[in-house]
């Protein structure tokens, strides 16, 4: 399992659990109250998603694909050019590409 595959797990889990415990309240939730409440979640999340980014924890591919437009097209081969950013580097020690 890849990480995108494991922190959409995550999500999904998340906002799964987010609508059994509004289906568990003893009122009843409106559509409209449940489209909030998952707003609410993906906003918090997209918060924790840029918050990590800024500590280095997350590698922003968007920065990276700026600046080094080969990181766009992983599965295209490289050509061994030492100034193409190895990705996986990138992200295993937390910092953006430049």
């Amino acid at each position: 399992m890849t990480s995108e595959d494991k922190i959409n797990d995550a999500f999904v889990e998340r906002l799964t659990n987010t609508v059994q415990r509004l289906q568990r309240e003893s009122y009843p939730v409106s559509k409209s109250q449940l489209y909030g409440k998952l707003n609410w979640e993906v906003e918090t999340l997209e918060d924790a998603i840029e918050r990590a980014v800024d500590d280095g924890v997350v590698y922003d591919a968007s920065a990276a694909e700026s600046a080094n437009p080969l990181l766009a097209h992983p599965d295209e081969p490289l050509s061994g050019d030492p100034a193409i950013v190895d990705a996986e580097a990138v992200a295993k020690h937390g910092k953006q590409a430049e």
